[in-house]
């Protein structure tokens, strides 16, 4: 089971080791429109990892669901952080 951790803005910022060890491998961010960040696995769909749904559906409906199958954007995998008003 994948999990989705929320760093509020009253939590100290992860660091860069910080982020790769809980993705187990080189981050990538996403940006969403609120500002706020969601750290994923860079190679996360290559190398397999679970589906995280509840990282992907705050993605998809970031980006909206016309965009999402225009695009074929492909789902968010493994564990995910999610910095809330991005990273310093």
């Amino acid at each position: 089971m994948t999990v989705l951790k929320r760093i509020t803005k009253d939590m100290e910022q992860p660091t860069l080791r910080d982020m790769q060890e809980f993705v187990d491998g080189r981050i990538e961010i996403v940006y969403l429109s609120n500002g706020d960040h969601l750290i994923i696995n860079e190679e996360g769909l290559l190398d397999g990892l679970e589906f995280n749904r509840e990282a992907t559906d705050i993605w998809w409906l970031d980006v909206g669901l016309e965009n999402v199958l225009i695009n074929k954007m492909p789902p968010l995998v493994g564990d995910i952080l999610l910095i809330e008003g991005g990273l310093d």
